[in-house]
């Protein structure tokens, strides 16, 4: 978009979000604090941020949205993440960041990006013999097929519509994501214990939505909960990103529509996450889960050391050990760790069609093939819950950006023909989360 497109839309964004919202004001990008301190909703055009590294307006930007401050800070047009960091200590881009303050944490919201969708379809012909046999022959496998639907994306939006989804947004309060009740969180300290100055936390929501036939809509959501801290004894700051949210879900919670014994889909069959920093000035401590086979949870978390000086926090413990883990179930998939060096990556892979993917049929004596039934976390929700924590020095007072990214695959799979001659086919669609970069100012806690 051209900075003249951009400074338009800001325009019609702003008029409309001014008609919508009572208690809103505009402000200007460096006069954020002054100029939104009587004000429930502060809106900012973001695409000429306060030149970098003015750390001198983080501790207003703080008070602002301090505890029990109520506000809303809405920014439009974020380019640079790193200018955002400097102001609250995490940046993202995006067309609209909202950013919301809570007891202990914040919330950011991105509305902007477009998934990437690519299909694949492959089909087997199928004849039985008098004898009982079959032959088994595969043709066209991974054709392309280019016929799954469409993306729902911001972007794509009418300015109504975004003002709409904007104000949605504010009005739904943030849940912070709990484990189901079959499954215990297990009792340790979070960052919530520390010294306020010692640790950071914000909750990043990156949703997505594709609508892949007029019956079926994937709603994924995954929620990025990032922990920057700062220990006195050991001399580290420690950087921890969990994945959580509501998850992968291929059918938006409504049944799989088809889903009969000749015609199921779409299911999602594999999902990959992927997180690295950009920089080799931090060393990865951990990554979990580790592999996960045949079993029907699965635990992720994390256990490490944060010291406190005692003689400048009176009141505190001298040392905290910041521990946390969570159970969620993973009947029928498969969980394997590629972590390498600063990499975290995982992949979740339905055990029925990980090895061959025409598992996924029945080919019965003397009957048409038909399709297996599903397993559950193929049809509903797939939590992936992962823990990665990365550390550096405690003198590291730099910017460091990520990229976290997911993609999912997802199988249609269905059958024609009769007992005699019949086919089987697949139709294979894998979409791709937009690309975040995501910056983390490590001058934001200190010990």
């Amino acid at each position: 978009m051209s900075a003249k497109r951009k400074a338009h839309w800001a325009g019609q964004i702003i008029a409309g979000m001014q008609e919508t919202i009572d208690d809103i004001v505009l402000c200007n990008p460096s006069n954020i604090a002054n100029c939104g301190a009587n004000a429930a909703h502060i809106l900012v055009d973001f695409t000429n941020p306060p030149p970098s590294k003015q750390n001198s307006l983080r501790p207003h930007i703080s008070k602002l949205l301090g505890d029990g401050n109520d506000k809303t800070l809405i920014l439009l047009n974020v380019q640079d993440p790193e200018s955002l960091s400097d102001l609250i200590g995490f940046g993202i881009a995006g067309q609209v960041v909202i950013i919301r303050p809570y007891d202990g944490y914040m919330v950011i919201d991105v509305l902007c990006g477009e998934p990437e969708g690519i299909s694949l379809r492959g089909m087997s012909k199928v004849q039985h013999n008098l004898d009982g046999g079959f032959c088994f022959t595969p043709l066209e496998t991974d054709a392309p097929d280019c016929s799954n639907g469409k993306a729902i994306s911001f972007g794509r939006m009418c300015v109504p519509d975004q003002i709409r989804s904007i104000v949605n947004t504010i009005a739904t309060d943030f849940v912070r994501p709990v484990p189901e009740p079959c499954c215990a969180l297990a009792q340790g300290s979070g960052p919530g214990v520390l010294p306020r100055h010692q640790a950071s936390i914000a909750y990043v929501n990156l949703n997505v939505n594709w609508t892949v036939n007029p019956q079926q809509l994937i709603s994924n959501s995954v929620v990025y909960e990032v922990s920057l801290i700062a220990s006195y004894n050991p001399s580290y700051k420690y950087l921890r990103v969990r994945t959580l949210g509501a998850g992968f879900n291929p059918t938006n919670g409504a049944p799989l529509n088809p889903n009969s014994t000749y015609d199921r889909g779409y299911v999602q069959t594999e999902v990959n996450l992927h997180m690295e920093p950009d920089s080799n000035r931090l060393t990865m401590l951990s990554t979990d889960p580790k592999n996960v086979n045949g079993k029907t949870t699965y635990t992720s978390g994390s256990s490490f050391t944060v010291g406190v000086d005692i003689s400048e926090n009176p009141g505190f413990n001298s040392s905290y050990t910041i521990s946390e883990s969570e159970t969620r179930e993973i009947s029928d998939f498969n969980i394997y760790n590629n972590g390498a060096g600063i990499k975290a990556d995982w992949d979740y892979k339905m055990s029925m069609i990980e090895k061959d993917v025409w598992n996924a049929f029945r080919q019965p004596f003397m009957k048409k093939g038909q399709v297996r039934e599903m397993p559950t976390l193929a049809t509903r929700n797939l939590q992936t819950v992962t823990d990665s924590v990365w550390y550096a020095s405690n003198s590291l007072r730099d910017t460091i950006n990520f990229k976290p990214s997911w993609k999912a695959a997802y199988h249609h799979f269905w059958a024609t023909g009769n007992w005699a001659d019949y086919t089987m086919y697949y139709s294979r669609f894998e979409m791709h989360s937009p690309v975040y970069q995501l910056a983390v100012n490590f001058d934001a806690v200190y010990a």
